[in-house]
């Protein structure tokens, strides 16, 4: 999604809401890619996924991410949240991965250069817009 314009933004933060219940304590999640906005105040987060949401479907997946200027450095992070349905007796989900993304606000434009993802992924920036 590299060069998506602040419209694309906008338009997924609507739908990026914090799920109310707990994270799967396998920590956070492998990042595919980062994209700064123009605006450098947030972030757009690509990685493989579960099925989104559905409260009906205990096979589906809600994430939420944090973010963090920690000196020069952007930390981000995505958190996968289990459903709060059981599976029902002897049924499994499915392993496939879905490409999945959200955008975490930052209150400040971020003028560093470098992201780095607390799975331990690195991403360069280059030299900071003016």
């Amino acid at each position: 999604m590299a060069g998506a314009g602040p419209a694309v933004f906008v338009a997924l933060l609507t739908a990026c809401a914090a799920p109310s219940f707990a994270p799967v304590a396998d920590g956070p999640l492998h990042v595919d890619s980062v994209t700064l906005a123009e605006d450098r105040r947030s972030v757009l987060v690509e990685f493989i996924g579960g099925a989104e949401f559905d409260p009906n479907d205990p096979c589906s997946v809600a994430y939420d991410g944090t973010v963090e200027v920690v000196g020069d450095e952007l930390q981000v992070g995505i958190l996968a949240h289990r459903h709060p349905k059981p599976l029902p007796p002897n049924t499994a989900c499915s392993a496939v991965g879905y490409a999945r993304e959200l955008v975490l606000r930052l209150d400040e434009p971020f003028t560093g250069g470098t992201i780095r993802s607390l799975a331990g992924e690195h991403f360069s920036l280059g030299s900071p817009s003016p």
